[in-house]
């Protein structure tokens, strides 16, 4: 969870998912001043998943009813407004294809590595 990010109760998250700072996962298609509460989907459901494996780039905006596939990748920045198919990129408010190389979590650690 990076600094600032924010998941609003209905949200799931699985293993080992990067959520990076400020992104958001949001649970009401209409917020209003005053308005009591939130609209609760039922038990066991969610207004927001994400599954295993996924990366949250910062800022970004998920917006309820979502599903963001395994391994799935949504860029910084991105308002996310539709599920992502696992292993695709979601960039901005378009798909982007193909999704990303196999071999992205080992080039990702070299940089991240001392």
């Amino acid at each position: 969870m990076g600094a600032g990010a924010q998941l609003h109760p209905g949200t799931k998250l699985g293993d080992g998912v990067f959520f990076g700072p400020g992104a958001l996962a949001l649970n009401d298609n209409w917020p209003e001043v005053g308005k009591d509460g939130w609209e609760f989907p039922g038990e066991g459901k969610y207004t927001v998943v994400v599954e295993d494996g996924a990366s949250i780039g910062a800022g970004a905006i998920l917006l309820p009813g979502v599903r963001i596939g395994k391994g799935a990748l949504v860029a910084a920045g991105a308002v996310c407004t539709r599920s992502v198919p696992p292993g695709a990129t979601f960039q901005r408010n378009a798909y982007v294809a193909p999704g990303r190389p196999s071999n992205w979590r080992e080039r990702r650690m070299r940089f991240v590595q001392c």
